[in-house]
């Protein structure tokens, strides 16, 4: 059960919604469809949406929506890069295009939003954004952790991410090399497609989906079905 998941869910569906009213109708929808029957989180997440809705949700309404938790798709020649922010905004006082990532945690507020600004979770973002739209190109992306741990919830958006033209640059040519070394792997004799750590979640607490079939995952025991172990791995 992906208790975060819901809870970025949630926070779209009133927005397209416009209306803090509909909260705990369109939570307890979700929690049914995803399952989630411990009392706990589900209260902790309900409270965590109404500081929400009270802190940032007036706010986010005076904004126009762009995109709501969809996947976005960037052309590199023969591959397909993908991105999905949370939420993507745009602001009409200031003129700019907002992307929000949402994280939520029983941890650390601040180690998150320190995790956010080191790891290229983000870059990929403003990268993916600027490459979709040349002329609404954007250089930041707005962190927001959802903390609850024992009696204290706290919802806190914080400092702007900054990526200069120089990372994304960077992120670029690492990401183009990674694709090509993948396609020419592939067009070899024994076409086998390894997983690539680029910057991964090294440092971070972030989980991953690809994990249960990721290299390191599987070293010194069987890959999963559909992939085969290099020999250095065995």
């Amino acid at each position: 059960i992906r208790w975060g998941s819901i809870l970025h869910a949630a926070t779209c569906k009133l927005l397209k919604e416009k209306s803090g009213a509909k909260l705990y109708e369109i939570y307890d929808k979700l929690c049914k469809e995803e399952q989630l029957f411990n009392t706990d989180l589900i209260n902790r997440g309900a409270e965590l949406l109404s500081i929400w809705i009270d802190s940032y949700f007036k706010e986010d309404l005076k904004k126009e929506i762009l995109y709501l938790d969809e996947t976005l798709e960037i052309e590199m020649g023969d591959f397909t890069f993908l991105i999905k922010p949370d939420r993507v905004l745009f602001n009409p006082e200031t003129g700019k295009t907002e992307i929000f990532e949402l994280k939520t945690t029983q941890y650390s507020v601040s180690v998150i939003l320190g995790n956010l600004q080191k790891t290229d979770q983000t870059t990929a973002y403003i990268w993916g954004w600027n490459k979709l739209f040349p002329d609404k190109k954007i250089n930041t992306a707005i962190p927001e952790v959802f903390y609850s741990r024992g009696k204290v919830p706290r919802v806190e958006r914080g400092t702007p991410i900054y990526r200069t033209e120089l990372d994304l640059l960077r992120f670029e040519n690492v990401i183009k090399s990674l694709a090509y070394e993948i396609k020419y792997k592939k067009e070899q004799d024994n076409p086998d497609i390894f997983f690539h750590q680029l910057s991964c979640t090294e440092g971070s607490n972030f989980g991953c989906d690809y994990a249960d079939i990721c290299r390191h995952e599987h070293a010194r025991k069987e890959p999963p079905i559909g992939y085969k172990m290099r020999e250095e791995y065995k």
